[in-house]
């Protein structure tokens, strides 16, 4: 949010059932962060585990929230850096098709309290990683690429690889 201030205006945050009453103390850490300039709109999420539907919640962010912010889609940026693996991959899915930016942030050493408050300065605990849906999930695959290779063994018969 620092990182993006004073551009900063609306933020959709998803969130399911188990953390939602963390919403409020999330919201007022961010309007902190951004002297109450950025909206949060809470986004609930019935399945934190269920990519499709993190994917459709997404999609409808941007189809509907974004438009009727009055922003282009280029102009949002899609964050994963916290939450679940299927969070994380319903997002990317979202944004893989359509020309949307994704991001992470990176967590330093520093700690986000300082002396009982919060960080003004996150550029001291965060480093941002822009990158583009097309490469994270080129990277997921050939992670899974390598997971999932069966060496040749001419002992089963056929010498075929398993992908």
């Amino acid at each position: 949010m620092e990182l993006h201030n004073p551009r900063l205006r609306y933020i959709w945050l998803l969130c399911t059932q188990e953390v939602e009453t963390d919403y409020r103390l999330i919201e007022r850490w961010i309007r902190f962060l951004t002297d109450g300039r950025a909206h949060v709109e809470l986004v609930r999420l019935g399945n934190r585990n269920d990519v499709a539907e993190i994917r459709i919640r997404v999609r409808a962010i941007y189809e509907n929230q974004v438009r009727s912010a009055g922003l282009e889609e280029h102009q949002v940026i899609a964050d994963m850096t916290s939450g679940t693996a299927a969070m994380t991959a319903g997002l990317i899915l979202a944004t893989l098709d359509e020309p949307r930016n994704v991001e992470y942030l990176s967590q330093g050493p520093k700690s986000l309290i300082e002396n009982g408050e919060p960080r003004r300065d996150l550029t001291q605990v965060f480093q941002l990683v822009e990158t583009s849906p097309r490469d994270v999930a080129q990277a997921f695959v050939s992670f899974l690429v390598k997971k999932t290779k069966v060496p040749d063994d001419d002992s089963r018969g056929s010498g075929s690889r398993a992908v």
